[in-house]
């Protein structure tokens, strides 16, 4: 993960005004942000995810997010337009969607239109606060829903404006204001790293920040890894986390008897409790926040650049 620098000057900002001034549920947002910032100053750039977009009349609808690779996002696509066309009455239509999803599986697209509609697989940056070694856990005011699967809550998908002032309070401000710039420095990258990093400055200068997902991670080695997929809230992080307890520890790992009471009795209090740090048999997890920004341009939000990871070929070139 890539460090960006810390700053502070803009984190000056009188509580009692902003309560005093704003919705009280956005001001409780607000603040809780504000305490994030000076509770985890330093930002890590995690590496981007990818998904899809879709033209609207006054921006891009977000309808998938959460591919690792653009290849990833481009088969999403596909099947999207399988879909479509298995619904769609005219038979003109129809054709159209299946040749395009045809199309996806022999070349690499990532901007096409399909009977009318525009569809672009978009890059979104996932970056992780961090306070001396930890990464920050959900905020209070983060959506959650009750523990046990109780009470789950659909992401509603979220739309990137075509134009006007995406930015909302200092603490978003901060964000953004520290990242809009950052690309890597010379000789730590690949050129054509850092060059797609200076390109999309000009290219897509608008920034947008999305709302975040959460993730279960593990310490190993000093550093923090990934246990689980990103999750749309905190608890299905914790969920994700209880089943690799009950599930792959038992069959992957072979724990004796000692440890795999141990592994259960933790799922046990992830199902039952609102916990984002625990240790269990020796080995330390924390679930994550994990904020995402997206850039924009004139011609919509930023698609891959052609230095992201992305190994696998369509699937059928």
């Amino acid at each position: 993960m890539q460090s960006m620098a810390s700053g502070d000057d803009a984190l000056e900002r009188d509580f009692h005004d902003l309560m005093a001034a704003a919705h009280p549920v956005s001001a409780m947002a607000e603040a809780d942000a504000l305490r994030a910032v000076r509770a985890y100053p330093q930002i890590l750039l995690a590496g981007p995810m990818f998904g899809i977009a879709e033209q609207a009349r006054r921006g891009w609808r977000v309808s998938c997010l959460g591919e690792n690779t653009p290849q990833g996002a481009r088969d999403a696509l596909a099947e999207d337009l399988r879909r479509l066309a298995t619904a769609a009455v005219d038979p003109s239509t129809r054709e159209d969607f299946r040749t395009v999803a045809a199309l996806l599986a022999c070349e690499r697209r990532d901007d096409l239109t399909v009977a009318g509609r525009r569809f672009r697989i978009l890059r979104v940056e996932q970056v992780v606060r961090m306070n001396t070694g930890v990464p920050e856990p959900p905020r209070p005011t983060d959506p959650d829903p009750r523990p046990g699967g109780r009470g789950v809550m659909p992401r509603t998908p979220e739309f990137l404006p075509a134009a006007g002032e995406d930015l909302h309070g200092t603490a978003a401000a901060e964000l953004t204001g520290r990242y809009e710039d950052t690309v890597p420095d010379a000789g730590t990258v690949p050129v054509g790293v850092r060059g797609d990093a200076c390109r999309a400055l000009t290219d897509y200068p608008r920034l947008r920040i999305m709302a975040p997902t959460f993730a279960a991670t593990e310490r190993i080695d000093g550093g923090w890894r990934s246990a689980t997929m990103p999750c749309d809230t905190p608890q299905q992080a914790r969920d994700t986390l209880a089943a690799y307890f009950s599930h792959v520890v038992p069959a992957v790992e072979h724990p004796g008897e000692a440890e795999r009471a141990h592994y259960a009795a933790a799922a046990e209090r992830l199902h039952r409790d609102r916990v984002d740090d625990l240790t269990v048999a020796g080995r330390r997890f924390r679930v994550v926040r994990i904020g995402r920004i997206v850039r924009l341009g004139t011609d919509g939000p930023e698609p891959p650049r052609r230095s992201d990871f992305d190994p696998e070929p369509p699937a059928g070139a």
